[in-house]
C-alpha cells in the first residue's frame, strides 16, 4: 500500500501515519527494536477482513486466543500465519494459539468478514 525509506525525498515516501488496525513489516540492515509511541487504541475494535488475505495488527493490550475471538466468524476463516507459526481452525497441527500485543497476522478470510477484540 505504501512504504517509507529513510533516504528517500520526503514526497516519495507515501506512509505517513501508522494505524492500529493494520501491520507493518520493517526491514533493517542490523539487529534493532523499533518503539512508537501514540495513544491508547479505543476499544472494543472491530476489524474488516477483506476475501483472501489480510495483513492486520492486533490492537489489544493482553494476549487472547486465537479461537476465542475468530468463534462468531470461525467458517469464514482459512488459515492465519505470522513469522513464528500458524492456525487452521479445527486442525490439531496448528502452531499458533495467542494473538500477542504489538504483534502483526496475516489472515486468509473465505469471504468479507470482521473480527471484534
Amino acid at each position: 500500500e505504501s512504504f517509507y525509506k529513510p533516504q528517500n525525498a520526503n514526497y516519495l515516501n507515501r506512509l505517513k501515519t501508522l494505524s492500529y488496525e493494520k501491520a507493518y513489516l520493517v526491514k533493517s540492515s542490523v539487529t534493532c527494536s523499533l518503539s512508537v509511541k501514540g495513544l491508547k487504541v479505543p476499544t472494543p475494535v472491530s476489524l474488516g477482513l477483506n476475501q483472501g488475505w489480510n495483513m492486520v495488527g492486533y490492537p489489544g493490550q493482553t494476549k487472547q486466543l486465537i479461537e476465542n475471538i475468530i468463534a462468531p466468524v470461525e467458517s469464514n476463516i482459512l488459515n492465519i500465519k505470522n513469522f513464528n507459526g500458524f492456525f487452521i481452525p479445527n486442525n490439531a497441527t496448528s502452531s499458533l494459539f495467542e494473538f500477542t500485543p504489538g504483534e502483526g497476522y496475516f489472515i486468509k478470510a473465505l469471504n468479507d468478514t470482521k473480527i471484534d477484540y
